[in-house]
C-alpha cells in the first residue's frame, strides 16, 4: 500500500483535498475553529505527503528508470552505456553486443504496456519487465526496416544499488497481446 502512495500523488491529493474541503465548509458552515485547524493540518500533511511522493524514488520507479536508460542507449547505438547497464557476470552481454554488431538503430521506443514486478525481499533484489517495443535500423547489409516486438526482461540490483540487466528475451510483438507472459518463463531468477 505504502508502494503505490509513493509511486502516484493522485490518491494522496485526492484524499487530502476532500478532508481538507469537508472541513472548510464545516468551519464556514459553524464557524467552529477545529474545523479550520483541521482544513489547515490537512493541507499541510497532503503537501508534505506529495513532497515525499515526489522525492522518493522506489524500487518500481528505478527498475523504470533503468529500462529508458537501456531504451536511450540502444536508440543511441551507445554500446559503453548499453554495457554498463548489464550484469558483468551476465551471458547478455554477448548477447546485445552480437544483436547491435549487426544493425544500425535509428529508434526505439517501449510502448505503454510497460509491466514490472519487483521482488525486494530477495537478497539481491531481482525484477522482471515486460513490454511491447518498435525498433528501427538499418543492418550491416544496406536493408532497413521497422520490427514491433515483446521484451521479458530481469533485472538484479547490485552491491553498488544500480539495476542492471541479467537477462533478456524478444519475440514478435503479438506475444505482449497474450496473456500473463510470466507463466511461461517460470518467473523470478537470477
Amino acid at each position: 500500500m505504502m508502494t503505490i502512495l509513493l509511486e502516484q500523488p493522485v490518491p494522496i491529493l485526492i484524499v487530502g483535498l476532500i478532508i481538507a474541503t469537508a472541513a472548510g465548509v464545516a468551519f464556514v458552515s459553524t464557524g467552529r475553529n477545529h474545523f479550520g485547524i483541521v482544513a489547515l493540518v490537512t493541507l499541510v500533511v497532503t503537501g508534505a505527503l506529495l513532497a515525499i511522493e515526489r522525492f522518493v524514488e522506489t524500487d518500481r520507479e528505478q527498475v523504470e528508470s533503468a529500462l529508458y536508460d537501456i531504451a536511450a542507449a540502444v536508440r543511441a547505438n551507445d554500446r559503453p552505456a548499453l554495457i554498463a547497464r548489464i550484469s558483468q557476470l551476465s551471458p547478455a552481454i554477448q548477447q546485445a553486443e552480437r544483436e547491435l554488431s549487426s544493425v544500425t538503430v535509428t529508434s526505439f521506443s517501449i510502448k505503454n504496456n510497460l509491466d514490472i514486478m519487483v521482488n525486494s525481499s530477495h537478497r539481491p533484489a531481482l525484477a522482471e519487465a515486460t513490454f511491447n517495443f518498435v525498433v528501427s535500423g538499418s543492418y550491416r547489409g544496406g536493408e532497413s526496416g521497422m520490427y514491433p516486438g515483446f521484451m521479458k526482461v530481469h533485472l538484479r540490483r547490485e552491491e553498488d544499488g544500480v539495476w542492471r540487466l541479467t537477462r533478456y528475451e524478444h519475440r514478435y510483438f503479438a506475444e505482449g497481446l497474450k496473456g500473463d507472459s510470466r507463466i511461461e518463463g517460470g518467473g523470478m531468477r537470477d
